[in-house]
């Protein structure tokens, strides 16, 4: 009985502990979108959504938009370097 108990009690914390780690995911991504879209230039608001919100492949991006994939890393590079510290954290998620 002990042994249930403290079983449930960890449930219990665990479950309490995902929702607080979902309430911190959705209030980032939610940064994450209005940092994208203050940016001016379209083509990177683009480049990022469809990276970061759509999680497509670079090599899709690219041919969604009709550019080469250079010029899609180099606008991504840029648009990353526009919204720090979120390109920090895009850049580097470990950190």
């Amino acid at each position: 009985p002990e042994t249930v108990e403290r079983t449930r009690e960890r449930i219990d914390g665990l479950k309490m502990q995902i929702e607080a780690d979902s309430r911190m995911v959705e209030k980032l991504n939610a940064q994450m979108i209005a940092t994208i879209e203050a940016l001016d230039d379209w083509r990177i608001q683009e480049i990022l959504t469809r990276r970061y919100v759509g999680h497509e492949s670079f090599e899709a991006i690219a041919e969604a938009m009709n550019y080469d994939l250079r010029w899609i890393y180099r606008l991504h590079q840029q648009g990353l370097e526009l919204t720090n510290p979120i390109g920090d954290i895009l850049l580097n998620p470990a950190a």
